[in-house]
């Protein structure tokens, strides 16, 4: 019963949520993935105008979307542990990007 509570409730919770917020938020749903949809079109042209290797273009991309902390999981199920590095690099320069943009789109909201 204890595994039921502390893994299946919360997936039900969460399950209901998305469930909502599609139908609710239909636009805010594909905003998102619009935007997850451009990014991997970004990354697919970046690593061909710049001719990256693939096992450095997943490694920095799943750091982005995810978080840092997975670069290295993603370097070593590809068996390439220099790819490490600038995962990680990555995954933090896309934080403190995302950070600053953040506070600026907030400081813009109450102006519009």
């Amino acid at each position: 019963m204890r595994v039921c509570r502390e893994y299946f409730v919360p997936l039900q919770g969460e399950t209901q949520y998305a469930t909502k917020m599609i139908k609710e938020r239909k636009r805010t749903w594909l905003m998102t993935w619009r935007i997850s949809y451009y990014h991997q079109i970004g990354n697919i042209l970046l690593r061909a105008i710049f001719r990256i290797d693939t096992d450095t273009t997943l490694t920095t991309s799943i750091s982005l979307i995810c978080s840092p902390p997975f670069a290295p999981v993603m370097g070593s199920a590809l068996g390439n542990k220099s790819v490490i590095g600038p995962g990680i690099a990555v995954g933090l320069f896309g934080y403190a990007i995302g950070t600053y943009m953040g506070f600026g789109i907030a400081q813009l909201l109450p102006i519009l």
